[in-house]
């Protein structure tokens, strides 16, 4: 199982387990193309990036994955609960802060 958005299955760390996942059954990117939500160019803002963003801003499990790219080393690259990796940055940072 992967830990990527876009798609159903996704590559994860062994410390992830199957439980931590769940979430992911749910998710309204599974299927989707990965390019939109990982874009190794990482080129500003590009179509790319809003069409992710679309999509997550209407996922039923976004807190879920948003909480995940928090916590975990798989979610530092690319978009993940509409974050991008610029915005998911800066969240860390205040959540080590706290």
């Amino acid at each position: 199982m992967s830990a990527l958005p876009g798609h159903a299955q996704a590559r994860h760390s062994a410390t992830v387990s199957e439980a931590d996942l769940t979430w992911q059954r749910d998710a309204r990117c599974a299927g989707a193309d990965p390019q939109l939500f990982f874009n190794p160019t990482r080129e500003g803002v590009r179509p790319q990036k809003v069409a992710a963003i679309k999509i997550c801003l209407g996922c039923r499990v976004r807190l879920e994955c948003l909480h995940y790219a928090l916590t975990h080393p798989d979610g530092k690259h690319g978009i993940w609960g509409g974050a991008t990796e610029a915005e998911l940055k800066r969240l860390r940072q205040a959540r080590g802060a706290a």
